[in-house]
């Protein structure tokens, strides 16, 4: 009615199939010929185009059967219900009816197209399959090549010598064919001799060799003994000198060594004046001149170590021996000299130049105290704290002849340098009542004879006692 027709795949004319290009060189050859070359090929490219190929036939004969299920199934509900386009069609004009057969047609082509086109899809996607698993084998084949020419490589290295051996043991057969054929040929009893012979022989040999096996043995629990005494040995003087070393740490100190370290350790003061009184981890404590304490930690004096807190006492006032007051020249130098000894960039300073810093503004500070007390043993003499760091000695003169007291002061004052601490001593005169003298003349007499600065020089009470007789001198005129 509309030129509609089903294709029916077991009777449709198909075009015909290339052959393939191994059928058509005729590379087959006869089926007789299994050589290693032809099954390699056949197992590698043959057998997985056979798969293939077999997938293929039931794919296709599963989609064949289920498509002409399908078509029974159209085929019976058209019969059964005709649709509205086949009702429509009938009822058209012949104008319209070839205008819809044309579209009918197109339909068709275009059915078959998509056919096509998901059979072609189909087809490429198990080809491209087959490519991939084929290029595989072709790897694994390029890697089987390399191992078989490894291998070849070792068989090359020993074949030589097992066919040399082979031929060896070759000729030893045909020797020993020889040698049996000749005793085959011999009298049975010179070779029944010949047997007991080698039979005693062969005693002798195995009672020799559990013999050289029993010395062996006895030889090697010699030597596992020997080696056992040896440890034993090292063990023993290992804990000899152990011993030995803690009995030269335990033992006591004899009178002379205690008298030799303590003489040691005193000349050592005598010299530098510095004595380690105690240690506590890196905490040092020393003292200087058994007069003042320091406590420092040594580990700060390393570089890149943060800084740490630097302690300095007086600890003359505390001694058993010619114990010394602590009078406020020594606490004015002891202010100055833990001031100059803190703001030391710990870091960047040897330990070695903080002692020797102290240990010479301190003999200054003893310099200092024992000029202080040489004139007051000749004139009364004071000391008074001026301000932080300073401090003025004031002594009065007595000019008896003339009626006349006059006070003459030292000022002392501290100041920290790159040398360590420094004092700067400027001296001035007061005239308290009695004759008047030149008060800028005696200041100007002072500082020329005792300098500007603390340090080696003149008595300070020699000085002021010649100033005394000056004076007197002076008034009497």
């Amino acid at each position: 009615m509309t030129s509609i027709r089903f294709m029916e795949l077991t009777t449709t004319k198909r075009r015909p199939t290339m052959m393939p290009g191994a059928f058509q060189q005729g590379e087959l050859g006869d089926e007789d010929d299994m050589s290693l070359e032809r099954c390699v090929v056949a197992g590698a490219c043959t057998v997985p185009m056979l798969e293939l190929y077999q997938h293929s036939c039931r794919e296709l004969k599963k989609y064949i059967s289920e498509g002409r299920k399908i078509v029974k199934e159209i085929e019976t509900e058209t019969f059964e219900e005709n649709p509205m386009l086949f009702q429509e069609y009938m009822a058209a004009t012949p104008d319209v009816k070839a205008l819809m057969d044309n579209q009918f047609k197109n339909v068709k082509t275009h059915a078959r197209h998509l056919s096509k086109a998901m059979w072609y899809e189909w087809r490429m996607k198990l080809q491209d399959g087959l490519k991939e698993g084929l290029m595989s084998i072709a790897e694994g084949m390029e890697g089987d090549e390399k191992l078989l020419a490894q291998q070849e490589e070792l068989l090359a290295s020993v074949m030589p010598g097992l066919t040399s051996r082979h031929e060896a043991l070759q000729k030893e057969s045909r020797r020993l064919e020889q040698i049996a054929k000749e005793m085959a040929e011999s009298d049975p009893a010179e070779l029944q001799a010949a047997r007991d012979e080698l039979v005693a022989l062969d005693d002798d040999i195995a009672q020799k060799q559990a013999l050289i096996e029993k010395l062996r043995k006895g030889l090697e629990e010699s030597d596992a003994e020997v080696e056992e005494l040896a440890a034993q040995k090292q063990q023993c003087l290992g804990d000899i000198k152990e011993a030995e070393s803690i009995r030269e740490e335990c033992r006591g100190w004899t009178c002379t060594e205690v008298n030799s370290f303590k003489d040691r350790v005193d000349a050592i003061e005598r010299k530098h004046g510095w004595t380690v009184t105690g240690i506590s981890g890196s905490i040092l404590s020393m003292t200087y001149k058994r007069e003042i304490e320091l406590v420092l930690d040594a580990a700060s004096f390393e570089p890149g170590r943060p800084a740490s807190r630097i302690d300095l006492w007086y600890i003359g006032d505390r001694r058993e021996h010619k114990a010394q007051a602590k009078t406020v020249e020594r606490e004015f130098f002891l202010q100055c000299i833990r001031d100059h000894v803190r703001g030391l960039p710990q870091g960047q300073t040897k330990m070695s130049s903080v002692l020797e810093r102290v240990g010479r503004a301190w003999d200054k500070a003893r310099l200092v105290s024992r000029q202080v007390e040489r004139i007051n043993v000749s004139f009364p003499t004071r000391v008074a704290k001026s301000s932080d760091s300073s401090i003025a000695v004031t002594s009065s003169l007595l000019l008896r002849p003339l009626e006349t007291r006059v006070e003459i002061t030292l000022r002392l004052s501290g100041r920290g340098g790159a040398a360590g601490v420094g004092v700067d001593v400027s001296s001035e005169a007061r005239v308290v009542y009695g004759e008047q003298f030149n008060e800028g003349k005696v200041g100007e007499f002072l500082a020329t004879r005792i300098g500007s600065s603390v340090g080696p020089g003149e008595e300070w009470s020699s000085v002021v006692t010649e100033l005394h007789a000056k004076l007197i001198a002076r008034g009497r005129k």
